[in-house]
């Protein structure tokens, strides 16, 4: 019996001990296909800086409110524990400034560093 080394497979990608040599058995393998079918990637949206922006805008606020209303729910969702709400309200107000500031500026990039 020839070890892995001596077949020529490397070790880890040789046959499973169930499974016999095809020419010791007297079985062929069976051929491969000549064409190969490859799923078709999702083409990503175009999405420009501006609308990224916009959304990552939208999100802040979204995250703001949701902090300055709920802040131990969202902080036991978060994984700060409940007994933080004022950590998660502060936090809440700097979101909507950010994403009021990201919304209102011509150029966001500034609020989106902050």
């Amino acid at each position: 019996m020839a070890t892995a080394f001596q077949s020529g497979t490397p070790p880890g990608l040789g046959r499973s001990a169930g499974q016999h040599d095809p020419a010791s058995s007297g079985t062929a393998p069976r051929p491969r296909p000549t064409h190969r079918h490859y799923a078709r990637r999702r083409e990503t949206p175009d999405l420009d800086t501006a609308s990224l922006a916009q959304g990552l805008g939208w999100f802040s606020i979204a995250i703001g409110v949701a902090a300055v209303l709920a802040p131990r729910t969202l902080g036991s969702l978060a994984g700060v524990g409940q007994g933080s709400g004022s950590l998660m309200r502060s936090t809440g107000i700097r979101e909507l400034a950010n994403g009021v500031g990201i919304l209102s500026q011509r150029n966001p990039a500034p609020w989106l560093w902050s």
